[in-house]
């Protein structure tokens, strides 16, 4: 497994969460990767998957550890009880996270980190790190 594997099993996650409050059968998360430029305007439950650190190698006892840290923007536009929403996402999204490992035998372990809710733009952003350990596999 690679890191890029780790952010693809990330967005597969995240993508698959189930949203307690919906508008309809279409709204759920959606990934978009933007190349590193902010989000201007976006729909609800708009989310990207970032590089926050780099990999490297953890201290476990195996030489084929690695850890690698990805942050996770959740994008909403402000309305009636967005925070309820937010922090109903941010629950179920945290969770599933948690048990990231369960996606792939390389998936060592995930921790959610602790996150922060702020403002950009016209958006609220709920932000989501998770640092992730897993077995590197294609090198040489």
């Amino acid at each position: 497994m690679r890191a890029s594997d780790v952010r693809a099993a990330i967005i597969v996650v995240v993508e698959g969460a189930s949203v307690d409050a919906t508008a309809g059968g279409r709204d759920k998360f959606v990934h978009v990767d933007t190349g590193g430029r902010e989000l201007e305007q976006a729909p609800d439950r708009v989310f990207r998957a970032t590089l926050t650190q780099p990999p490297r190698r953890t201290a476990y006892l195996t030489l084929d550890a690695y850890v690698v840290e990805y942050t996770v923007d959740l994008y909403y536009t402000p309305s009636k009880q967005v925070e309820d929403r937010i922090s109903a996402d941010a629950e179920q999204v945290s969770y599933d996270l948690t048990i990231l490992n369960q996606q792939a035998d390389d998936l060592m372990v995930s921790e959610v980190q602790p996150g922060s809710v702020f403002e950009l733009d016209n958006l609220l952003v709920a932000r989501i790190p998770v640092l992730v350990t897993y077995r590197l596999t294609g090198v040489s």
